[in-house]
C-alpha cells in the first residue's frame, strides 16, 4: 500500500506512467516542469525560481533518492549539442509500490500532465513553466498578465536562454489551451 501522504510517490508514479506511455521522462528538467504543472492543482511541493525556471529542491532530492535506490533508472541520451546529454528516467520494475491505492484524483492529474508533456522537448517545458511562473507573479501583483512584461522579466532572468517575445506569446497560448492560464 502506498503512503498517500508521501510526495515521493507522486514523483515515482509520474515516472512510472511516463515509462509506460512515452518511454520515460526526458531529463531532470522535464521532470521538474511536469511536477510544477502537477503542483498547480495539488500544491504538494514548494517551487522557487532557479536557473532553469521554477525548481523544487524536494523533487530534486526525491529523484536522487529513487535513482540511488534503483527505483528510477537513468540513461544518457545524446543531443545535438556537443557534450550535452539528457538523463532519460524510467521506472524500474521491482518490489516497489503497486499504486493500487494511489489517489484517483492524483492519477487523473498525472495522466493529463503526461498528455501535456508528450512530444515537448525539455527546453519547451522550461519555457512553458517559466512563462506560467512569471504570469502568476504578475497576476499576484497586478491582477493581470501580458506577454511583454513576462518576456522582459524572462530576458532579465535568463538573457542567454534565447527565448523571444514570440516564444512567450506562443507559450501563453499553449498554457491557455491546456487550462493553465485564463
Amino acid at each position: 500500500m502506498v503512503d498517500l501522504f508521501s510526495n515521493k510517490y507522486v514523483v515515482l508514479r509520474l515516472v512510472q506512467k511516463a515509462t509506460n506511455s512515452m518511454d520515460g521522462i526526458p531529463g531532470k528538467k522535464a521532470l521538474q516542469k511536469s511536477m510544477y504543472f502537477f503542483n498547480l492543482k495539488h500544491g504538494c511541493f514548494y517551487y522557487k525560481w532557479a536557473d532553469y525556471g521554477p525548481l523544487s529542491g524536494e523533487v530534486q532530492q526525491i529523484v536522487a533518492d529513487f535513482t540511488y535506490g534503483e527505483k528510477i533508472k537513468v540513461r544518457d541520451i545524446k543531443t545535438k549539442k556537443p557534450g550535452a546529454v539528457i538523463k532519460n528516467m524510467k521506472y524500474h520494475e521491482g518490489d516497489f509500490p503497486d499504486f493500487e491505492d494511489f489517489p484517483p484524483v492524483f492519477d487523473k492529474t498525472l495522466d493529463s500532465i503526461i498528455n501535456f508533456i508528450k512530444g515537448k522537448k525539455p527546453r519547451e517545458l522550461e519555457l512553458l513553466a517559466s512563462v506560467h511562473f512569471l504570469a502568476d507573479v504578475q497576476i499576484a501583483s497586478m491582477k493581470k498578465y501580458d506577454a511583454d512584461f513576462i518576456y522582459k522579466r524572462l530576458y532579465a532572468l535568463k538573457p542567454d536562454a534565447g527565448f523571444t517575445l514570440e516564444d512567450v506569446t506562443r507559450s501563453i497560448q499553449v498554457l491557455k489551451e491546456n487550462g493553465f492560464l485564463y
